[in-house]
């Protein structure tokens, strides 16, 4: 069922589904960058995942934090710790999740499944972001997937994707998909205007990030 049908701000479409007990979150955005600045940007990424994670915090993070909105700020994660193996497709977090006035769960370890892969493609130059959705995806020239371990405390199941779609020579579209299906315990907690205002409104803050280091790489710096 579909509880978010769907929004278009700063040209970025966002269509989110609750269905099953599992939210998921399609988000595209139109760059005005060729997807080979693509290459930059997720290479940053897997470098500061592997060396600098700090760093993420100064562009593909900006302002993802707590936010002084009762809001914004009613679900939050504290990352202590990451580790990334790329060869090895594998991923670990140490992190918080803090339910203010509620309770928090300490040092959750979150490991799994992180690919990164490559590949040749002609341009789409029909694919725009308004209304992109998975099966709709024309062709890409770089997809990762991420794939989280069950973890009791936090959720039964978490995956996602990135794809990055050439248009033309100085355009594309960045795509991300999230799947959530969380514990027992968080979904008495996670209303739909809850994930709506505290992961949904990330993911989007997030991709425009993305947006604007592909348009402008020095942001990375």
């Amino acid at each position: 069922m579909s509880y978010l049908p769907k929004i278009i701000c700063l040209m970025l479409f966002t269509l989110t589904t609750y269905q099953n007990h599992v939210y998921r979150t399609q988000c595209a955005v139109d760059v005005n960058a060729p997807a080979s600045s693509s290459d930059i940007v997720i290479d940053q990424l897997v470098y500061d995942f592997q060396y600098d994670f700090e760093h993420l915090f100064k562009w593909a993070f900006l302002n993802l934090g707590k936010q002084n909105d009762d809001d914004r700020d009613a679900l939050l994660l504290s990352s202590k710790s990451i580790t990334y193996i790329p060869e090895e497709e594998y991923g670990k977090i140490v992190l918080d999740v803090i339910i203010p006035h509620f309770t928090t769960f300490r040092d959750v370890t979150v490991e799994g499944i992180i690919a990164d892969h490559r590949q040749q493609s002609d341009y789409a130059p029909e694919c725009v972001s308004d209304g992109l959705t998975m099966e709709k995806i024309p062709t890409w020239t770089r997809h990762m997937y991420i794939e989280a371990h069950k973890t009791g405390i936090v959720f039964k199941k978490a995956y996602g994707n990135i794809y990055v779609i050439p248009v033309s020579e100085t355009k594309s579209v960045w795509y991300i998909d999230i799947n959530f299906h969380f514990s027992w315990l968080l979904r008495t907690f996670m209303t739909r205007r809850i994930y709506r205002n505290t992961i949904q409104w990330r993911v989007e803050q997030y991709l425009n990030n993305l947006k604007t280091a592909a348009e402008n790489p020095e942001t990375m710096e």
